[in-house]
């Protein structure tokens, strides 16, 4: 399954349905902005071809044709760590681009391999980033698209249980 959410939504659905990542975009943010850009041009977006771009809190951001921005948030550049190292949700490394664009790579080439169109995934929960969290006017903008799913309602939920409730309502 094909699934992309502007939050590490994702990621909890992934887990939930115990199958490796489908794409390059589990556990990372997505502003409104460059979900619309994802899902209208989604056919002719350059995957292959990834900019990247160092955020001033230290995680990538690849930028697709110019305009998509996918962040990285979990992945840390830290001069201090030789070897990728989990401290909790955050993996920090010396070499962050390195680590991201093999991530990457190594999950885009699943999706190439795979025909299914995604389904984009939208739940507010609580999070620390802001741009993750869209407006009732986004989200009605979003759910004029066949392709979408939005789960309302459990904005006060940490992710791992927001993920249980899209789970249970769209994927049980």
């Amino acid at each position: 399954m094909n699934l992309i959410s502007q939050n590490c939504l994702a990621e909890g659905l992934y887990k939930l349905l115990n199958t490796c990542y489908q794409n390059p975009f589990a556990g990372i943010v997505i502003a409104f902005d460059s979900m619309c850009y994802l899902i209208d041009n989604w056919n002719n977006i350059d995957f292959a071809n990834p900019k990247l771009i160092l955020s001033d809190k230290q995680y990538p951001i690849i930028s697709l044709n110019d305009v998509c921005k996918i962040e990285y948030v979990h992945y840390i550049q830290n001069d201090n760590f030789t070897i990728p190292t989990r401290q909790g949700p955050n993996v920090y490394y010396e070499d962050v681009f390195a680590l991201t664009l093999e991530k990457y790579q190594k999950r885009l080439n699943r999706m190439l391999n795979n025909a299914e169109q995604p389904i984009f995934c939208i739940c507010n929960f609580k999070t620390i980033y802001p741009t993750t969290i869209y407006t009732q006017a986004q989200i009605d903008t979003l759910a004029k698209y066949k392709n979408v799913k939005i789960l309302t309602g459990v904005e006060h939920l940490e992710p791992p249980d927001a993920a249980k409730a899209f789970y249970n309502k769209y994927f049980k």
